[in-house]
């Protein structure tokens, strides 16, 4: 018979002390994304939908007011940066383009709350989308080179303890089903065991209790051969937390091989019923009632004096049952809407997603699976999505938890920071930076002033000081997502003046860091790139910016585009005239006086008078009308008033000087219309920096487009998320298309 040395203490938890300094409740918010798809070519739009939900308060409504999502890279800045509203309780839609990304490739789709800002960046929403290239897919025929086996140990493997080995069997990143896995002593001469079939989720479970010097492996049969992959060494000395939840009932039993308890602290968390201390005392023994009976995952901390965590687990009662039917359908036909019926709740008060997802595809995640395990929990064995559904596998949750870690928050930090746990984060304003040029001065930077950025539509915009240096700032946050608008400096008189604008790149502050999917031929795998630091208690991020997406041309110094003398071609189109005389009547400094009874024939008809006054040389203030560079008089005039808008390119007030081109003694100057050519006109050249901003974006309802049709045969999923006030439920049905 195997002697086992136990050395264990019994904890007595007379009753849960919340430690003064302890911020019990923990309240943060969480954002579920939900992308049409994943995979989308260079140039297409990325629609977006999700939920911004709460944690630790009934109820589905944020804090936050806006949240942030943008479209980042592997290597570079973030490329497109939007700003949506919360209004909607916490539910978003958002139209994505992708043609700033410059090449094909994996990107991430990153969401955030300012209020998040307070915690961990871990916990960012965030989901790897392929952008002009096809994700890896999952062959038919499967390589036993290709098989990979992840082995969860919960920690240290401790001699004579009891424990539960989990095992995750993938290929090329998707989970391989009902396979024959078997737990192996190596010392004994390859003995068996346990043998454990695996679940759609590909994890099986395995319960011994390890012999001290002896070595485990993990033998997978795949098709005629069998793979093996070694289970960590077995150790005499560590610590071992054995737990066990029942409803509000938490039992716990610390194994601590050579160490001794005392001078520990345990601390308990879960979203019920926040953070709390555990009082310690040796030799005695007993269960804890919780407060509240937890309806997700408690963590348990095992610290020293110092908090610094020495073990941590995590366990879950149970799945709690799903009070909502829902009725899917297991075969549709090709170009048809699969019909999805939920029931057994009201409707109105919740949330519901649902999407159609190609079998193969490794990255849709439900809303369950991302709000209430993979916002909080990280775990070198990955998430057991295929199990999400009404026949939710329990022990492959229970597996994964136990070998996770939680990152929404550091224990430390919580104990030690006190009230200062939350800081002021405002919401970040859109700004644009650059310098002015003066043209007329060797370039050099413009002297005070104002520069204006102008809606090209509306002429709506913003007025901000241009600076000694001819630095400037000007806030646009208040321009709609995508909206062109140029930017116009003015001398101090108010004046329009033609100055080069030399723009910044790089103007959208941005906080965050991010994960990173790294792909080979067959394997998806996650790092975390980038680091996070501590200061004053509250978390600062180091910054990401955004790329202001200018687009520059070269500014022509023309008068049409500084004066108001002038209709040219845009603003005709933009005012939407009718005739030409539509055009002169809303010159500003030009008068239409109609007189057919006129003594003098060349005064019959419409005649153009100058609103500036008569000239004092021959008392008239008529004004010339050239058209084409032919002078027009008389009844004829009439004709030309007449003319279609569509068939004038420009027409211009001139000075006596300028008209002296076209007539003889103009003393009050001349009126001079171009007509349009047949011939196509080219590009009217820019009125100065045209720029793109990333400012408030809003979509239509009715704009969202419907579930997709399924064109291609072949096996799918179909998830259907329902988030109500108080819990999140997700439903993944296989689903065949012929």
């Amino acid at each position: 018979m195997i002697q086992y040395r136990w050395l264990f203490s019994l904890v007595f938890l007379a009753a849960l002390t919340v430690s003064a300094q302890i911020r019990s409740k923990l309240p943060t918010e969480q954002i579920y994304l939900a992308p049409h798809t994943v995979e989308c070519s260079r140039g297409d739009t990325l629609w977006v939908e999700g939920q911004v939900t709460c944690i630790e308060q009934k109820g589905v409504l944020p804090y936050s007011r806006y949240l942030y999502l943008e479209l980042i890279g592997n290597s570079d800045s973030v490329y497109v940066r939007q700003k949506l509203s919360c209004g909607d309780g916490g539910r978003f839609v958002a139209a994505v383009p992708t043609e700033s990304c410059g090449v094909g490739g994996i990107y991430y789709l990153r969401a955030y709350t300012n209020f998040m800002r307070n915690f961990s960046p871990a916990a960012f929403a965030e989901h790897p989308v392929a952008i002009g290239m096809p994700l890896p897919r999952r062959d038919e025929e499967i390589s036993i080179s290709d098989v990979d086996c992840l082995i969860g140990t919960g920690g240290e493997i401790l001699a004579g303890v009891p424990r539960r080995l989990s095992a995750v069997l993938t290929c090329a990143g998707y989970p391989l089903e009902s396979r024959l896995v078997s737990l192996i002593d190596m010392t004994s001469g390859d003995d068996t065991v346990a043998v454990a079939q695996t679940s759609p989720s590909g994890y099986a479970s395995f319960g011994f209790i390890p012999v001290a010097g002896h070595r485990y492996a993990v033998d997978a049969a795949i098709g005629d051969g069998v793979r093996r992959f070694l289970v960590p060494e077995t150790v005499d000395d560590g610590v071992q937390v054995m737990t066990r939840l029942k409803g509000r009932s938490l039992f716990m039993e610390l194994s601590d091989g050579a160490r001794k308890v005392k001078g520990h602290r345990v601390f308990v968390y879960n979203r019920d019923n926040g953070l709390s201390e555990i009082s310690i005392e040796e030799q005695r023994g007993a269960a804890v009632s919780l407060p509240d009976e937890p309806k997700g995952p408690v963590t348990l901390f095992l610290t020293d004096a110092a908090l610094n965590v020495i073990y941590e687990t995590t366990m879950i009662s149970r799945v709690p049952e799903r009070g909502v039917q829902v009725d899917i359908p297991d075969v549709i036909a090709s170009g048809e809407r699969p019909e999805v019926t939920v029931s057994g709740i009201d409707t109105s008060s919740v949330r519901t997603f649902i999407r159609l997802v190609a079998d193969n595809d490794p990255w849709s995640q439900p809303a369950e699976a991302a709000l209430v395990y993979t916002a909080e929990y990280e775990s070198l064995l990955p998430f057991p999505s295929c199990s999400m559904g009404t026949s939710h596998d329990f022990g492959d949750i229970s597996a994964w938890l136990s070998e996770s870690k939680l990152k929404r928050f550091a224990l430390k930090d919580v104990v030690n920071a006190d009230t200062q746990v939350y800081g002021y984060h405002p919401e970040s304003r859109m700004l644009l930076r650059g310098t002015v040029y003066d043209r007329h001065r060797d370039n050099k930077p413009v002297r005070g002033g104002t520069i204006s950025a102008l809606d090209n539509v509306t002429f709506a915009g913003r007025d901000t000081i241009i600076g000694a240096d001819g630095r400037f700032c000007d806030e646009v946050s208040d321009f709609a997502d995508g909206t062109s608008f140029f930017l116009q400096p003015h001398a101090k008189s108010g004046k329009a003046v033609s100055a080069k604008v030399d723009m910044d790149d790089n103007v959208y502050p941005s906080p965050g860091v991010w994960r990173r999917v790294h792909m080979s031929d067959h394997k998806a795998s996650t790092a975390v790139d980038g680091g996070v630091y501590s200061s004053g208690g509250s978390i600062n991020l180091p910054d990401v910016t955004v790329k202001a997406v200018v687009v520059r041309t070269n500014e022509v110094n023309d008068k049409s585009f500084y004066q108001f003398r002038i209709k040219d071609r845009e603003e005709i189109e933009r005012r939407n005239y009718l005739t030409l005389e539509d055009i002169l009547r809303d010159m500003p400094f030009i008068e239409v006086i109609k007189d057919n009874k006129a003594a003098n024939w060349e005064d019959r008809g419409p005649v153009l008078k100058t609103k500036r006054g008569s000239s004092t040389l021959k008392g008239t203030d008529k004004m010339a009308f050239v058209v084409d560079g032919v002078k027009v008089t008389g009844p004829m005039t009439q004709i030309y008033f007449d003319m279609s808008a569509q068939e004038v390119e420009s027409v211009e007030q001139l000075t006596p000087a300028e008209a002296l081109f076209y007539v003889d003694h103009p003393l009050n100057g001349a009126v001079v219309v171009e007509t349009r050519k047949l011939a196509p006109n080219p590009q009217a050249p820019s009125k100065g920096s045209i720029v793109r901003p990333k400012g408030l974006a809003s979509v239509d309802s009715k704009d969202i487009p419907l579930l997709d049709m399924v064109s291609m045969a072949g096996r799918y999923r179909l998830i259907v998320d329902v988030i109500s006030s108080d819990e999140v439920r997700s439903y993944v049905s296989s689903v065949t298309v012929r």
